[in-house]
């Protein structure tokens, strides 16, 4: 054990997570996988790569006579693993099991199958409770009583049991120790339905991860009715006055705990956003991390798949505003600025970068996206036969193909959505679903104060009040069409404002909108 580990065994008293209940967390196993009755792999979204060859290599939806999963409960070892598994690989030298090599494009498809198998057909032991001093050696013991380590070798467990945590936290010395047997062993972690992992317990989520042959794969899963929360670390003190040595040893610990704290972050690839977000809350408070922020380190898993129903535009900027964050480590102010949403489809895209995020309502199939950057998926190569249909000068002066954002921008309105949903029709079964949760995803942070243009309230308001002026800018319908544009721009011009790329609150000003309708506009308000 580390001396870190070692001094928060010591100190324990003084440094643990503020909670309520002291009763000591309990292990037990699930008697059913949670995930057998439904096909939840149709709306994973995160960096589990939900595509085709996932959904036709895992069972989602076969299930036996009495509604349990024939396999759910099996060991995987040698003598449970059929040699023609087509996700397995077998040893000839040692006659063992080993991840599956057979048609895989990547390290990330062989890992991909291997943490989806133990979803779906390994078991679950859940943890619930409070983390007390004693838990990891009870952990401990409770995994090895009960035969639990799928190890192929000594900490090679690639076909693992499941770890379902939910825990208001509790020690956070104790939960280390944990995370420390979760990421040695290889243990896929779970945040199930309607549960929460808490405090120190996000520390023991946060080691959901593997590292095989120097390539890092996730193996942190989360459904979309469970929530993540954290805050800054905390230490009670009894009350009495200390030494100048404990003094001193406290804020040793204090700086360790920091110092701990960074370490885990950067070993388990978790984005500084999340760390900002925990130092930023205080103790007796606890910060919520979206879903559309947890899958840039983590896989949502979702019970349905968005259908029928428009998708909220909050919703769709913080889904597309995290799949670029997630590529870049950055928000950008152009996806509020050119975000669209229709009936029938919605998009986004960055102006001078090759990024664009976009959906469609197709008639079989619900709403399915796709997110373009240097990474595309088959709605975005689709999409590029559009190059045929672009006008003379379209393209860069070295014949490349122009970057999404000028694509379409070279379309009318009405044209761009065809476009966009023509690409998506086109992909077929390889377009993934925009998860349900997408309607209850608030706006991030980064945005909240910006004007939001685009929403139809806000473009009422604009389109009144142009009209009110003399300029004719159509019927007050909310569509930000090329009449309202030509209105805007003529009595930006006319005051002195000429438009711009981006629609500022001094122009509305100058054309006559009023102060309360300008912040009816802004984003978090």
């Amino acid at each position: 054990m580390s001396r870190f580990l070692f001094q928060l065994t010591l100190l324990i008293v003084v440094t643990v997570f503020p909670v309520r209940d002291t009763q000591a967390a309990e292990f037990t196993i699930l008697p059913v996988s949670p995930f057998e009755s439904n096909c939840w792999l149709e709306v994973m979204t995160g960096t589990i790569v939900p595509g085709s060859f996932v959904r036709e290599a895992i069972p989602r939806c076969e299930t036996d006579t009495s509604g349990h999963s024939p396999n759910y409960g099996s060991r995987v070892d040698t003598s449970a693993i059929g040699r023609s598994e087509s996700w397995q690989f077998w040893d000839s030298e040692s006659d063992r099991p080993a991840l599956g090599l057979d048609g895989a494009w990547s390290y990330q498809e062989i890992h991909d199958v291997a943490a989806v198998q133990a979803l779906a057909n390994g078991r679950v032991i859940r943890m619930d409770g409070t983390i007390q001093p004693g838990d990891a050696d009870r952990f401990e013991s409770f995994l090895r009583e009960n035969n639990l380590l799928n190890c192929l070798d000594d900490e090679y467990c690639p076909h693992q049991n499941v770890l379902a945590l939910d825990s208001p936290g509790g020690s956070l010395g104790e939960a280390l120790k944990i995370a420390d047997m979760v990421q040695r062993y290889d243990f896929p972690v779970l945040i199930p339905a309607d549960a929460v992992c808490a405090s120190s317990c996000s520390f023991v989520y946060f080691a959901g991860y593997t590292e095989y042959e120097s390539f890092f794969h996730n193996r942190r899963f989360i459904h979309e009715t469970g929530r993540l929360m954290v805050h800054r670390p905390r230490i009670d003190l009894a009350e009495r006055a200390f030494s100048t040595g404990e003094v001193r040893q406290i804020v040793e610990v204090l700086d360790e705990v920091k110092e701990e704290a960074i370490r885990q972050f950067l070993q388990a690839r978790i984005p500084r956003l999340v760390l900002l977000q925990m130092y930023e809350t205080a103790s007796e408070d606890l910060a919520t991390i979206p879903l559309a922020q947890m899958t840039g380190f983590a896989t949502v898993i979702g019970s349905t798949a968005l259908q029928d129903t428009l998708p909220d535009r909050h919703g769709i900027l913080s889904f597309c505003a995290f799949q670029y964050y997630n590529h870049s480590g950055r928000m950008h102010p152009d996806l509020l600025k050119n975000l669209e949403v229709r009936d029938e489809s919605f998009a986004t895209w960055i102006d001078k970068e090759d990024f664009l995020c976009f959906g469609a309502r197709l008639p079989d199939n619900g709403w399915v996206y796709d997110a373009c950057h240097d990474n595309f998926g088959y709605a975005c190569a689709l999409m590029q036969y559009a190059e045929n249909e672009l006008p003379a000068g379209s393209f860069t002066p070295d014949g490349e193909f122009p970057t999404y954002g000028a694509l379409l921008a070279s379309y009318p309105g009405r044209g761009r959505h065809d476009l966009i949903r023509a690409a998506l029709s086109w992909s077929g079964a390889f377009a993934d679903h925009l998860p349900r949760w997408v309607n209850v995803a608030t706006v991030p942070r980064h945005y909240c104060g910006a004007l939001d243009i685009g929403a139809p309230q806000s473009t009422r308001r604009l389109q009144a009040a142009l009209n009110a002026r003399g300029y004719d800018a159509g019927p007050v319908d909310g569509m930000m069409g090329g009449r309202t544009v030509a209105a805007l721009a003529a009595a930006a011009s006319a005051a002195g404002q000429p438009l711009g790329d981006t629609i500022t609150q001094d122009v509305l000003r100058v054309i006559g909108v009023a102060e309360t309708d300008i912040d009816a506009m802004r984003l978090c308000q």
